[in-house]
């Protein structure tokens, strides 16, 4: 146990092992010196960490953090379970009132930790496959800062049935790390004014309900250009993946639909198994969606009520023929795989040269015939 006035100084390339409970009583972090060593925890049976930093929540760096460790590891089969026992910062105990602060958190195989009402803050984090972080309440194992936001297509051009973003890069330390991306559906398809040609189709029960960005996959323009993007399909299930290298990344699924908004947020590692009460979220960056067949926005002449017209099937012409200056695939697909009960833009339909289904789609919406496809219920 580590009272009020008891000096730790850990500054070895050897970490001290701790087998038993670590109860730090130390209200005198002074006192405390572990930034350039290491503890490891031991122990089969379940053992209490007694955290003792006041957490003031997201910063840029762990430096000056009170009773920082620089490497906190978690051995093999150990069962630690993290909690605020005492009032160290003597401010009062409460949930999340105190928090640890490490340079890098390891969890190593079959490790368990659990993070009752407390959190842990880290630089970086090395976890085993088989290693597992629970929460209580308000408990997190996330990082010191809060993910960075995704950003919007550097083109400021919507898009019909695409959502285009750039993931951040997310360097952690000099290197990268895994995070996930969030879509919330948060207004679908109201069409204003409504089609000419019949009633659009209601999703308005699918709103507020989440999907994520799935794995990204490089494509091509055309055969002939072999200009490259990166585009993924919304699924239901989290996809943490290391987005450093994509930049531009078009979003398709059956829930990206013509008239709707989205709100688009990066999901820390951290929040990886308690994603719905995981608070290491980034802001949220709103992306909205064009009207149905409309491919050249900004609109020119600025005017909903006539879009899309003539031109945009022009344009489609033009991407057909693979003209210089057509709108890129994001922009101009509209049709979904044939037998897709759903009308999604799937691999198979971006994996080929732009068809003449997509132009057509066009004409048909310039006739004021509505979107004709519906969304994927996840389960």
């Amino acid at each position: 146990m580590l009272s009020s006035h008891v000096t730790l100084v850990n500054e070895s390339t050897i970490p001290i092992e701790v087998a038993g409970d670590f109860e730090n009583h130390s209200t005198r972090p002074d006192c405390f010196s572990s930034a350039e060593g290491g503890i490891v925890l031991n122990g089969n049976v379940p053992r209490v960490f007694e955290v003792g930093a006041q957490d003031d929540g997201p910063v840029s760096t762990v430096d000056g953090k009170d009773f920082l460790i620089r490497d906190l590891r978690v051995a093999s089969g150990a069962k630690i379970i993290f909690k605020d026992l005492f009032n160290n910062d003597e401010a009062g105990i409460g949930p999340c009132t105190e928090a640890q602060h490490v340079r890098n958190l390891i969890l190593d195989a079959q490790a368990k930790i659990t993070l009752d009402n407390c959190r842990i803050y880290y630089e970086s984090l090395s976890k085993h496959p088989s290693a597992t972080i629970s929460a209580l309440g308000c408990g997190e194992a996330r990082h010191v800062q809060d993910p960075e936001a995704v950003t919007a297509d550097p083109s400021g051009l919507n898009k019909s049935r695409t959502l285009s973003i750039v993931p951040p890069v997310g360097s952690v330390a000099g290197g990268s790390i895994q995070n996930a991306i969030r879509v919330t559906l948060e207004s679908l398809h109201h069409v204003n004014p409504p089609y000419s040609g019949g009633q659009s189709v209601p999703f308005t029960s699918f709103e507020g309900q989440v999907r994520w960005v799935g794995p990204p996959t490089l494509y091509v323009e055309s055969s002939a250009s072999g200009i490259p993007f990166y585009a993924s399909r919304l699924q239901c299930a989290p996809h943490y993946h290391d987005w450093s290298t994509v930049g531009l990344l078009h979003v398709t699924g059956s829930a990206i639909t013509p008239s709707s908004v989205y709100e688009v947020e990066n999901v820390a590692a951290s929040c990886m198994g308690s994603e719905a009460n995981c608070t290491a979220v980034s802001e949220p960056l709103i992306v909205s969606t064009t009207r149905w067949g409309d491919v050249r926005t900004p609109y020119n002449p600025p005017d909903p009520s006539v879009q899309p017209d003539i031109s945009d099937v022009s344009a489609l012409v033009d991407k057909f023929r693979n003209a210089p200056g057509a709108p890129i695939k994001a922009r101009g697909i509209l049709a979904g795989a044939p037998g897709n009960a759903f009308g999604e833009i799937t691999h198979e339909v971006l994996n080929v040269d732009f068809g003449f289904s997509h132009i057509s789609a066009c004409v048909d919406a310039f006739r004021g015939v509505p979107y004709p496809y519906t969304i994927a219920a996840c389960p």
